[in-house]
């Protein structure tokens, strides 16, 4: 890869469409979000986002690729298939935050991903990649559920060493899905920092709890009583730092850590 223009080419997915639906800029101020000062995010890393239809999750997406800007650039691709569908995904191209999409998946695209991204001359150059609700993608079964997924497993464990193509930590990857249960065991496993949105059952937030509380040296009740005062507003979202042990309501505010068991408004993390 010798320029971003032939990068896209390389990588070049459906045509976007022309989309007039304008939507306002996410409410992010970068002085406030200092990337420096946001002690969570440590690369290369995988990033999950667990939520239901209309639980934020585009909104989320489209402040954290901003907020990331200084570490990845434009070097975001992204699976989606609802993307053209989507105007604050649409908004991403727009404002050329991303360097491609695509609306299908498969392990030959994510290959021809790797490849272009090995090739990239820049010694420093970092890339994410998101696969944004892929298990709603047509054929979707025999790539990561069926036989034939071991190619991406095999990727989520060797992502941070350059799955054996590119540089090691070269790459980042993020997850957005609508249920815990869809992940798969090697992603549970290699997941730095998992994130809940919206609304969750009671049956679900139990195994949460069940499965979890390690974050909270097994106080169940503890986790319980974060997880309700994290997600108190409509958009709140509570984020777990699975490698400090930590857990944020939003991405600034850490409302528990194993060291100094911080709790609700006690503890900002720029403080």
């Amino acid at each position: 890869m010798t320029s971003k223009a032939q990068a896209k080419q390389s990588l070049s997915g459906v045509p976007i469409g022309n989309n007039s639906l304008k939507i306002k800029p996410v409410d992010v101020d970068e002085d406030d979000l200092n990337l420096e000062e946001l002690d969570p995010f440590i690369f290369p890393s995988c990033m999950v986002g667990i939520g239901s239809v209309a639980s934020g999750k585009s909104t989320l997406l489209f402040n954290l690729i901003r907020i990331l800007q200084p570490v990845f650039g434009d070097n975001v691709i992204i699976f989606s298939p609802t993307f053209t569908n989507d105007p604050i995904m649409n908004k991403l191209m727009e404002d050329d935050l991303i360097l491609q999409y695509f609306e299908s998946f498969s392990n030959e695209t994510l290959q021809r991903i790797l490849k272009v991204i090995g090739e990239d001359p820049d010694p420093k150059s970092k890339y994410l990649i998101i696969f944004d609700d892929i298990l709603g993608m047509k054929n979707i079964s025999n790539n990561i559920m069926g036989k034939d997924s071991k190619f991406l497993q095999q990727f989520v464990s060797t992502y941070r060493h350059g799955a054996g193509i590119c540089r090691e930590g070269q790459i980042s990857i993020m997850f957005f899905i609508q249920h815990y249960k869809s992940l798969l065991t090697t992603l549970r496993v290699n997941t730095s920092y998992m994130m809940f949105l919206g609304k969750h059952s009671q049956k679900n937030r139990k195994q949460y709890a069940e499965e979890l509380s390690y974050l909270t040296d097994g106080d169940e009740n503890k986790f319980h009583e974060i997880w309700n005062e994290s997600k108190s507003g409509k958009y709140d979202f509570i984020m777990m730092d699975m490698r400090k042990q930590k857990i944020y309501k939003n991405l600034d505010k850490l409302m528990y850590s194993q060291e100094n068991e911080l709790t609700g408004e006690e503890s900002n993390i720029k403080n």
